[in-house]
């Protein structure tokens, strides 16, 4: 079967013959590039294959990015260059959420693998990290790259998943040696950006401007090699979540260890054609390096690896890079002799591509490695991976082996002491023939057998303040699990339908049962029931919330008895909400009542009753005794928009009723029709009235007014300072003249004749009103106001006392009378 399949975007495959280069880097990219003559195999979809194909190589899949097609004399050939279709279905999707906080490696990956079609598995734990700007429009693959940084994650794809772990690769007794098998070794050094010294700041707020002054921790470190190069500044170290110096000493560390890296690498050639088929190197491997010209001779990474192939599948060549060696590590070799002692120089990995032979190994293939077959026959059968050689199995009388690392190590199958467990990883063991039993006691094991696992055993835990040592069983059978406590002979199953303490669910006989996939509250939607029929219920937070959200409604039921609800039970009194449902004469017409009151005392204090149907759909002030309208209410404001019935007591002084237009005193029955209003005393502003009596017959009716005046005017009153008067009817008007409504009483004696006579006009007039009316009556009197001749003795605040011209008219009589007797005295004479 080949190895190079084509697939066009209708699905449609195609055997490919081509030469190739493929590219695998440690947490980097993975590409393939190849050249496709033309030819019988290839003509079939040469002319046809472009972008976005999709190209099975080597059991992985690629999609093609570039194109393009050579020509050279009359022949050509395409050039294809793919990158590994996981990585290219990240790169083509991008997440535009926002995230700003510290976050978990499971809940940051789950946004980066969202809707892709692919899904992770964490190999390792990483702890929580704070990030800004996760998502924000970025592709999902630079999303991934920062979270492999951030995370110091690695990770390898096998089919649609991506496996993360804190290193990835293997631990091998392979040696990399220069010269055994490898040639064009070519080392680089980037000096750059070469820093032997930085400076670190920390435990500040992040919107400080000047950090050297506002930073509580500061700190500085200093490479043993600056004492070969001199002190080179690195950029400053500063960040305010640095709470500890050890956290600025190790970013400064990182920053100025890592600012120079060699990198090493070589082409390595494939020895399988010559005995040696077993160590090929993988991604991420933990191998040996061993070269003599620069004295190095220790654990090194493969961080790269390209692989080139003849159009049959063999392989041409392989070229190795090894993980980073740090410029220090170097010196520290090299220079020993400069600088005595730097046994604090950096750590790192040195990028150096060698040929792998695992020494431990090397006789034996030598003598087992005789044909170029599949399946080796010497003092033994020994069976190799045509795609992947680490993978070896081995047969011979001394028994059975397995490899995954080219028989570096090995897992023993089976020898003549009988089988090992450790090599089992698929097939089937019949437990109804044999038993799988462990442990050394009647209780303390576990066993399968037939349909059953059974685990026993003995623990000593604290519950909630009580220490005790428990003799348990798990038992897995026809489909539940059963948890039992042996002492207590208590019993915890678990079941398609959920958690129960008997395996039935029957519940007057379970002290409680979790049932999922539920139908109790809703005959469509599956819910979620918690429930108990011989004991209490209950959920309980020592130190936060407890919170029931719904969507919908949410019920709290009692079938029986009142609901309670009981807040700060902290505090002394028992204090109490209840929740109640009363019956009255008709059925269904309940009134419910919320008491509040003290659970020790059988009587609550105070409540409110709702009524259905009593009176209208009234609420209800009442004491403990839930009777309609036993209780007192106090309010600062109350809002009436109906009626209101019974009594109405101010707490203080006064009571306020506050309206946008008229208080009204209406009859029960009617609201059209005015009822009387009945006060010991009246204060008000404004009063609309049809009429006014006294209370009781024979009594006074007084109208208090302050120190001016009461006035008589149309329904605009004041009107801004243009009153319009109306007129007053009575059957008399009697002047306060009682001698005790007065003071400074004496003889008045004026001449009030010649004021009358003399500085008194009498003028016609109409009076001004707000209906204009040509038939408005003519007046005769005085008028007060500039230029009007009215003596001011009769003025009282722009009007004329009556009573006081009355009086200087009785005056002026007396006064003509006068003169009249002297007149007729003299006439006599």
């Amino acid at each position: 079967m080949t190895n190079v399949i084509a697939r066009n975007l209708l699905g449609e495959e195609f055997i490919v013959s081509a030469q190739s280069e493929q590219t695998l880097e440690l947490n980097g990219n993975q590409s393939i590039q190849l050249t496709i003559p033309p030819n019988k195999i290839n003509n079939v979809f040469i002319n046809e294959i472009d972008s976005m194909w999709e190209i099975d190589f080597y059991g992985d899949t690629y999609t093609i990015v570039y194109t393009k097609k050579n020509t050279r004399g009359s022949s050509f050939h395409i050039d294809i260059r793919a990158v590994h279709k996981a990585l290219d279905r990240l790169d083509s999707l991008r997440t535009y959420e926002r995230f700003d906080g510290y976050i978990n490696s499971t809940d940051a990956f789950v946004r980066v693998f969202a809707d892709t079609g692919y899904s992770f598995v964490q190999l390792s734990s990483f702890p929580s990290i704070e990030i800004e700007g996760l998502g924000d429009g970025e592709t999902k693959l630079e999303s991934f790259k920062r979270l492999l940084e951030r995370f110091k994650a690695e990770f390898y794809i096998s089919g649609t998943t991506f496996y993360l772990d804190s290193y990835i690769g293997r631990d091998v007794g392979f040696e990399y040696r220069y010269k055994l098998n490898a040639s064009n070794i070519q080392e680089e050094t980037d000096g750059t950006s070469t820093f032997t010294y930085a400076r670190g700041f920390g435990d500040y707020e992040e919107s400080e401007q000047n950090v050297l002054e506002k930073a509580k921790l500061t700190s500085e470190y200093e490479s043993p090699l600056a004492k070969i190069l001199g002190r080179r500044h690195a950029p400053m170290v500063a960040k305010g979540s640095y709470k500890t110096v050890a956290a600025i000493d190790k970013a400064m560390k990182e920053v100025v260890d890592n600012s120079v890296i060699i990198s090493v690498s070589a082409d390595v050639k494939d020895l399988r054609a010559q005995g040696y088929p077993y160590a090929q190197p993988e991604l991420g491997d933990r191998v040996y390096l061993n070269d003599k010209r620069i004295d190095f001779n220790q654990e090194v990474r493969v961080v790269e690896i390209k692989i080139d192939r003849y159009a049959n599948g063999n392989v041409r060549n392989i070229n190795v890079v090894f993980g980073n060696q740090k410029l220090g590590r170097r010196y520290s070799s090299n220079l020993s002799s400069a600088v005595t002692k730097l046994n604090a120089l950096l750590d790192g990995n040195l990028q150096l591509n060698f040929d792998v032979l695992d020494q431990r190994s090397k006789e034996m293939l030598r003598k087992i490695m005789s044909v170029d077959t599949e399946l080796t026959l010497d003092n033994g059968i020994y069976a190799v991976d045509k795609n992947n050689p680490n993978n070896v199995v081995g047969l011979n009388s001394a028994g059975w082996f397995i490899s995954k690392d080219g028989g570096n190590t090995a897992d023993v199958i089976a020898t003549s002491d009988g089988i090992t467990a450790n090599a089992i990883t698929s097939g089937t063991i019949n437990t109804a023939n044999i038993t799988i039993y462990g442990g050394t006691s009647t209780d303390t094991y576990i066993s399968i057998k037939n349909n059953e696992l059974n685990a026993r055993g003995r623990y000593t835990t604290t519950w909630q303040g009580d220490t005790r040592t428990y003799d348990t069983q798990i038992v897995l059978q026809k489909g539940y699990i059963k948890m039992r406590n042996v002492d207590d002979n208590r019993m915890l199953y678990y079941t398609q339908h959920g958690i129960s303490t008997y395996a039935d669910g029957t519940q007057d006989e379970s002290s409680g049962t979790l049932e999922f996939f539920s139908y109790d509250y809703d005959p469509i939607r599956k819910g979620v029931t918690l429930s108990s029929v011989g004991g209490v219920v209950a959920m309980r937070s020592g130190l936060e919330k407890v919170i029931i959200d719904a969507y919908d409604s949410a019920y709290i039921r009692s079938k029986e008895q009142r609901v309670k609800i009981q807040p700060r039970t902290s505090v002394s009194g028992n204090n109490t909400f209840e929740y109640h449902v009363v019956d009255n004469e008709v059925i269904g017409n309940n009134d419910g009542i919320i008491y509040y009151g003290s659970e020790n005392n059988p009587t609550p204090s105070v409540g409110l009753r709702f009524s259905k149907a009593f009176n209208g759909k009234t609420l209800f002030v009442t004491d403990g005794s839930g009777l309609r309208g036993t209780g007192n209410l106090e309010v600062h404001d109350m809002k009436v928009n109906g009626r209101m019935v019974g009594d109405i007591q101010a707490i203080n002084d006064n009571v306020y009723a506050r309206v946008d237009n008229a208080l009204k005193v209406v009859s029960k029955g009617n609201s059209e029709v005015l009822r009387d209003f009945e006060a010991r005393n009246a204060i008000m502003n404004d009063v609309i009235l049809n009429s006014v009596r006294t209370s009781t017959p024979y009594e006074n009716t007084y109208i208090g007014v302050g120190s001016s005046e009461l006035r008589v005017t149309t329904n605009e009153f004041y009107n801004d300072g243009k009153p319009v008067y109306r007129p007053v009817r009575a059957e008399s008007f009697v002047n306060a003249s009682y001698s005790e409504y007065k003071e400074d009483i004496t003889e008045w004696d004026y001449d009030a004749l010649t004021v009358i006579a003399n500085e008194l006009q009498l003028y016609s007039y109409k009076f001004k009103t707000d209906v204009d009316l040509d038939d408005r009556h003519i007046n005769h009197g005085l008028v007060v106001g500039d230029g009007y001749e009215t003596p001011p003795e009769f003025v009282r605040s722009g009007g004329v006392d009556l009573y006081e011209l009355i009086a200087w008219s009785l005056r002026a009589i007396q006064q003509l009378n006068d003169k009249l007797e002297r007149m007729q005295k003299d006439g006599k004479k």
